[in-house]
């Protein structure tokens, strides 16, 4: 699914570099050992502390781990849209009545994380944006 310059552990070791951050050092803040960060930054197997070392990064846990969303974290309006994302997924998914694989619900969410922060980037109205989302659950409820 994921190439390997778009997998967790290349996201990881970027933003470690981007902030000058060591394992050393993050394993410290995460309550974590050295080996166990070195491991995921090598690609190895996935952690249960996922929302830690997102927090301490400051980036969005969706993005560390799977890619989806924007990169940074805490703004409100960031989690609203992977919100509203997830709620058209599960819309695209009742109204199709089709059971669909995880890795393509993850792309469908997104998808519409992708047609929300381009709707939000252009001033969107609230109908336009009410009829792009429509208009992607249609396409991919009656495909």
């Amino acid at each position: 699914m994921n190439s390997k310059s778009d997998s967790f552990a290349a996201r990881l070791g970027a933003t470690m570099n981007e902030q000058g951050l060591t394992q050393s050092e993050l394993a410290r803040r995460v309550n974590v050992r050295q080996e166990a960060i070195g491991r995921l930054v090598r690609g190895g197997g996935g952690t249960k502390h996922i929302l830690e070392i997102a927090k301490e990064l400051g980036v969005n846990p969706w993005w560390l781990h799977k890619g989806i969303g924007p990169k940074l974290s805490g703004d409100l309006l960031d989690r609203e849209l992977t919100l509203q994302a997830v709620k058209v997924a599960a819309a695209v998914l009742y109204e199709s009545g089709r059971k669909m694989e995880p890795d393509r619900v993850v792309e469908l969410v997104s998808d519409g994380v992708d047609i929300l922060t381009r709707l939000q980037n252009k001033s969107a109205s609230a109908r336009e944006t009410e009829l792009a989302l429509q208009v992607f659950i249609d396409h991919h409820v009656y495909k």
